[in-house]
């Protein structure tokens, strides 16, 4: 067994070495910051492996974190539901989609970092989904959706719910962080 000293100083040299990169996030509730290690392309290269796709396209690894963390939260509370990752909704790729049974309905879930492709994600999400959750990485980001939604047709704005990603990791009901009739119909 290896001591906890030992440890790290081990994770310490390859940090240093360019083989592996820190990651600390907060990943919602009580506690402190968690965090991540990713092996990079000199580690990978260093052991003898390919490198590992991104779970979202042209995402990163924390985007991956989080659409992971957010996924398996999502299938623990829609049991009855199938939940994917980076799957195309009318020729639009999102982060997670979640079908209800034979389709009945399809929520995309959009895992939003920085306001990049906020406005594009929210309105050709708007035109594909049923419904969309945009899950947001902070407080700041969240006004700024609110702002481009509140511009957007009625019709597109009752489609939308936005929310902070740390609170739909934890969540036991969706409608308990999205504030929606279409969610509150569903049960969800």
């Amino acid at each position: 067994m290896i001591s906890s000293s030992r440890f790290y100083s081990i994770i310490n040299s390859l940090k240093a070495k360019g083989f592996l990169k820190e990651h600390t996030l907060t990943l919602g509730g009580r506690g402190s910051l968690t965090t991540f290690l990713e092996i990079t392309p000199s580690g990978c290269e260093a052991i003898g492996v390919k490198k590992k796709a991104h779970l979202s396209r042209g995402g990163n690894f924390i985007t991956d974190v989080f659409v992971q963390k957010l996924s398996d939260n999502l299938r623990k509370i829609l049991t009855h539901c199938k939940v994917s990752l980076e799957k195309q909704v009318q020729g639009k790729f999102c982060d997670i989609v979640i079908e209800g049974v034979n389709q009945s309905f399809i929520i995309a879930v959009e895992v939003e970092l920085s306001d990049a492709n906020l406005k594009v994600n929210l309105e050709k999400d708007a035109e594909g989904a049923d419904f969309v959750i945009e899950a947001l990485v902070n407080e700041q980001l969240a006004k700024k959706a609110e702002e481009i939604v509140k511009a957007m047709p009625r019709e597109k704005q009752i489609k939308i719910g936005i929310c902070l990603l740390t609170k739909l990791m934890r969540c036991q009901k969706l409608s308990d962080v999205v504030d929606s009739d279409f969610l509150k119909e569903r049960g969800l």
